[in-house]
Parts: structure tokens; sequence; C-alpha cells
């Protein structure tokens, strides 16, 4: 057995930390079956990053940026930002995975709220479907094919940390993940 772990990525404080969230009815020196809920992840301020170990499995969690129709844009330096700690999280991710000695080759997996694998919600005690999630990144989740294909932690980083690109990536209106408009 094996209690699964938390951990909540932040930046916020211009330093980038890894905290992690311990469950409230954890016994030391003892497995702790369900030792979170889907609030834990939910009602973080977003865009937030969580790191979810079930020793076999990994996800990297990522969350929302809320907007609405007739609210402005999310800046691209938001998304900028955003997509520099959703690197930083995968790093620090592989480095945990060959730090902590973890099951041989275990999987990891970036996933998106509102997109959340079967085997991912089973680690919860109750999952409630969040249709007013979903419309936030329905669009990216349409291009990647969600809820199909998975895609690994090491091909989301290539993603994000590509250089070159297009010219018609570069001149879309929603460029690609990752992309440093200042450059």
């Amino acid at each position: 057995m094996y209690t699964p772990r938390l951990f909540r990525f932040d930046a916020t404080s211009g330093k980038f930390l890894a905290e992690e969230v311990l469950c409230r009815y954890r016994v030391p020196d003892r497995d702790t079956q369900f030792p979170f809920i889907q609030d834990d992840l939910y009602s973080a301020n977003q865009p937030a990053l969580f790191l979810l170990d079930a020793k076999y499995q990994l996800w990297l969690w990522q969350g929302w940026f809320e907007t609405s129709d007739d609210a402005e844009k999310v800046t691209g330096s938001a998304r900028q930002s955003f997509a520099t700690n959703k690197k930083i999280a995968m790093e620090t991710v592989n480095n945990y995975v060959e730090e902590m000695m973890l099951a041989e080759n275990p999987k990891v997996f970036p996933i998106e709220a509102g997109y959340e694998p079967i085997d991912f919600i089973t680690l919860f005690p109750f999952w409630k479907e969040r249709e007013d999630i979903k419309k936030f990144s329905k669009k990216k989740q349409e291009e990647n094919g969600a809820g199909g294909r998975r895609t690994s932690i090491n091909t989301a980083y290539r993603i994000l940390t590509r250089t070159e690109y297009t010219l018609e990536e570069l001149i879309a209106e929603d460029k690609p993940e990752g992309i440093d408009p200042s450059r």
C-alpha cells in the first residue's frame, strides 16, 4: 500500500516553490487510501499546478484561467508566466522521480482541470464533473484530442520548450503554448 502525496507548485512570491499538501487526518506510519479531495485542487487560486504522486503514476494537474465572454482576455504575459511555471514544474517532477527513486519508470502525465482521466479521478473518494471548468480549456483539448491519447510529461516539456515555429504559428491569434512573444 502507498499513501498518495500531493504537492502544490507556486511562483507568486517570485520564487518557484513546491509545498506538500498534507492530509488533515494523516497518521504517521499508516497508509491512507484517499488522503485528498477534489476541492484541494479546485479551491486553489487558479491557474494552479499540483503534482499528485500515486507511486506508479504521477500527475501534473494544471488549473485554468478564469475568463468570461465579456471579460478581457488573459494577457499574454500571464499566459507566458504560467507556461514558464509549467516548464519549471515539469523539470521539478522529473527531478522528484529521480530523487525519490519511485517505482521503476513511473508514468508521468500532465492533465488539465475538467479533463481528468478516470485513473486520476479514482484516487479521490468522490469526484464531481465540472462542466463550468471544461469551457476554459475546451478549444485546446479539442485540438489535442481530449479523452483520447495521453501525452507524457517529457513530450509536453518538449512542446513547451520549442524554439522554432512556423510563420503561420507566429501570426495566428492563438499562439502555441510556451511561445515567448518578446523574442
